[in-house]
């Protein structure tokens, strides 16, 4: 009898323990290239606080480069954006939209668009600011083309990860991008 009392610890743990190394495994994020760090940058958030650099550290963070009067690319985006937000609400991950269009997309329409969304504020921040410094920040920064704004800016998603650096570029617009990236958010979120 006690050997089999013990035979069945012995199982327990053993079935425990596998769990607990399956749950660990499956929540570790995916082996992604870093492919570049984010430099500093400073610009304005919808709500008018400061958004820096240092706001992308310490969680996940989707990326891209869009604004609110554009009549086709932009609308797929934040489409695509919407259903990445709504699809993974963790903590974990966060999202930002920023303006190549700031002479029309004021804090005013930022909010709005947003509240338009229905969207979770802490989650997702649209950010504005003078259009060279978005020029410069989608160039460097997130190395996207941004030529002739607003018009010429890029159709990629950016994965930052929580020390401030490019994990991956993503093509909004590609179905098998997004399958991939849905994935890597899966072991993310």
């Amino acid at each position: 009898m006690r050997r089999r009392h013990l035979s069945l610890v012995l199982l327990l743990t053993v079935v425990l323990f596998t769990g607990i190394l399956a749950s660990v495994a499956c929540s570790r994020p995916p082996e992604l290239p870093v492919i570049h760090t984010i430099p500093d940058f400073e610009l304005t958030e919808a709500s008018g606080e400061r958004f820096t650099r240092d706001d992308l550290l310490g969680r996940y963070h989707l990326v891209d480069f869009i604004f609110t009067e554009c009549p086709l690319a932009c609308p797929a985006m934040t489409a695509q954006m919407k259903s990445l937000h709504d699809a993974f609400p963790s903590e974990r991950l966060g999202f930002v939209s920023i303006s190549v269009d700031p002479d029309n997309d004021t804090l005013e329409v930022l909010r709005a668009y947003r509240n338009k969304l229905d969207v979770d504020a802490g989650r997702w921040s649209f950010l504005r600011g003078e259009v060279e410094t978005v020029r410069t920040i989608s160039e460097k920064g997130f190395l996207l083309a941004a030529s002739d704004l607003p018009y010429g800016h890029s159709l990629r998603f950016v994965l930052v990860d929580p020390e401030g650096r490019m994990r991956g570029t993503y093509q909004s617009d590609d179905p098998e991008h997004m399958a991939e990236l849905r994935r890597i958010l899966s072991a993310i979120a």
